[in-house]
C-alpha cells in the first residue's frame, strides 16, 4: 500500500517520520481549502474572462473568427468598471466621460475601427446617457457587456473547448507545477485516466463515491422523499456498518452523514460534503504525486498532444520545410563543386537519427550559433521547472511508436532504451 511520511515532534524530539495510511486521512479532519475551487480544464466562458492565460488564448481564437472586438470592448468595459484587465492595454483616463467616449467611438460609432454589432437599441440607449452634461456611471456599457457575452457564449464558446487554442490551454495546465486533483476529477479525458490509475491501486472506490457525492450536490431532488431515497442508497454503499463498498470513514463522520439525510425535511445538498472533502485530500496526497509521474499520465499528455492539430501541424511543416530540395545551384559538369559550398549555406552535418527521431550531431556548432528545432521548443515546453527534459522525450516517444504502428505496422516499432518507469512500488 502507498504511504507518505508526516513529521511527528514529541517534545522536542528531533523529527521522526511516522506512516500514514489511507484509512488515517479517512478518520482526519479535511483541510479548510479542501473540495474547492474548480478545474481549470473544465470551463465556463466566466471562468475563463477570468484567467489570464485562458482568456488570452479566447482572444487569439475570436481573432480567427473575425469576432475578436467583442471581447476586446468586454474587457475595457470590465476595466472601466475597475476590474483589472487580463492582457496588458494603454490605460483608460480617470475621466469617465472620457473614458466613455473612448470605448464608444472604438467599438460602437458608424466609423468604428473595431465595430461590435450590438442592438440598435442597446447602443442608442448608451449613446445617450453619454451626450449628457453629467458624467456617466462606470457600469454605463453592462446592458452591452451582457449582450456580448451571451453572444460569445452562444456563437463562439463551444467550439472555442473544442479548439487547438484550449487544447494548448490544457497542456499548459497539465505540464504547470501546480496540478491539482480537482482539475483531473471534473474532466471528462482526465478523469478516464487517473480512475485507471486508481483501479490499479485497489482504491477506485473513492473516486466513485467523490463523483456520487458531487453529483448529489448538483442534482439534489426537490422531492424530500426522492432526495433522501438517493441519500440512502450512498449510505448503505459507503457508510453503513454494513456497507457494500465500506471506505473507511471514522464513526464520527457516520453518525454526522445519518443526521444529515434523517432530517425532517430531507437531507440538505452538502450532506456528503465533508466526506467528499476527506476522499479528495486523501486521494491528493496518497495518490496524485504517483499519478502524475505515471505511465497512464505521460499517455494522457501523449492524447492531448495528437489531438491538438496545430502542435502537430507545426511540427509535420517544420519537418517539411527543412526537408532537402533539389536546386540548380551546382555545376553538374564539376563533381567537386559539391565541396565547394561555404558550410554556412549549406544544410550537410554528419551525425545520426536516434529511435525518438532526434538528430544527434557528431560535430557540434558553438553554443552561439546553435539552432533550437521547433520540435525541441515544443518539447521543451512539456517540462516542468525541477523536471528533466527526458520526461517531455518519452511522451514524443509513445507519439512516434503510435504513428509508425499505424502507417507501417508493429514491426517498425524501434526498441526503446531500457529505462526505469516509475511505478507504485517504489512508493
Amino acid at each position: 500500500m502507498l504511504t507518505f511520511f508526516r513529521k511527528h515532534v514529541p517534545n522536542g524530539q528531533p523529527q521522526v517520520p511516522v506512516k500514514q495510511t489511507v484509512e488515517d486521512l479517512l478518520k482526519q479532519e479535511p483541510p479548510p481549502e479542501a473540495n474547492s475551487g474548480h478545474s481549470k480544464l473544465c470551463r465556463t466562458l466566466a471562468d475563463v474572462v477570468a484567467d489570464a492565460g485562458a482568456v488570452s488564448l479566447l482572444l487569439q481564437f475570436l481573432r480567427t473568427k473575425g469576432s475578436a472586438p467583442f471581447l476586446l470592448f468586454w474587457t475595457e468595459a470590465a476595466r472601466m468598471e475597475g476590474r483589472p484587465p487580463p492582457w496588458p492595454s494603454p490605460a483608460l483616463t480617470d475621466d469617465v466621460s472620457e473614458a466613455a467616449v473612448a470605448i464608444f467611438e472604438r467599438f460602437f460609432a458608424p466609423d468604428a475601427t473595431e465595430r461590435v454589432a450590438a442592438p440598435r437599441g442597446l447602443v442608442e440607449a448608451v449613446e445617450a446617457v453619454i451626450r449628457r452634461k453629467e458624467a456617466p456611471p462606470k457600469d454605463i456599457f453592462h446592458p452591452l457587456q451582457e449582450y456580448v457575452f451571451q453572444v460569445i457564449n452562444k456563437d463562439h464558446f463551444d467550439e472555442f473547448l473544442k479548439s487547438d487554442f484550449f487544447h494548448q490551454h490544457k497542456v499548459e495546465v497539465l505540464t504547470s507545477s501546480q496540478v491539482r486533483l480537482v482539475d483531473l476529477l471534473l474532466n471528462e479525458s482526465a478523469l478516464f485516466y487517473f480512475t485507471e490509475f486508481m483501479e490499479q491501486e485497489g482504491h477506485q472506490a473513492l473516486v466513485e463515491f467523490w463523483l456520487a457525492a458531487t453529483n448529489f450536490r448538483k442534482h439534489l431532488s426537490d422531492e424530500p422523499a426522492e432526495a433522501q431515497a438517493d441519500a440512502i442508497v450512498l449510505y448503505d454503499k459507503y457508510f453503513s456498518l454494513q456497507a457494500t463498498t465500506p471506505l473507511g470513514f471514522g464513526d464520527s463522520l457516520r453518525l454526522q452523514v445519518e443526521e444529515n439525510i434523517c432530517g425532517e425535511f430531507g437531507p440538505s445538498a452538502d450532506s456528503f460534503e465533508k466526506a467528499a472533502a476527506i476522499a479528495l485530500h486523501a486521494m491528493e496526497r496518497m495518490f496524485l504525486p504517483d499519478f502524475l509521474q505515471s505511465q497512464l499520465y505521460l499517455r494522457y499528455l501523449a492524447d492531448l498532444l495528437q489531438a491538438s492539430n496545430s502542435t502537430l501541424n507545426s511540427t509535420s511543416n517544420s519537418t517539411e520545410n527543412n526537408a532537402p530540395t533539389c536546386t540548380n545551384s551546382i555545376d553538374d559538369s564539376d563533381p567537386d563543386s559539391i565541396w565547394k559550398r561555404s558550410r554556412q549555406n549549406s544544410g550537410l552535418s554528419l551525425g545520426r537519427i536516434d529511435e525518438l527521431g532526434r538528430f544527434e550531431a557528431d560535430f557540434e556548432p558553438e553554443p552561439e550559433a546553435r539552432r533550437e528545432s521547433r520540435l525541441s521548443r515544443v518539447m521543451r515546453r512539456l517540462v516542468r521547472p525541477h523536471d528533466k527534459e527526458e520526461l517531455a522525450w518519452r511522451v514524443a516517444e509513445m507519439i512516434v511508436r503510435d504513428v509508425t504502428s499505424v502507417t507501417l505496422g508493429p514491426s517498425s516499432q524501434a526498441p526503446s532504451r531500457p529505462r526505469r518507469c516509475p511505478s507504485t512500488a517504489d512508493s
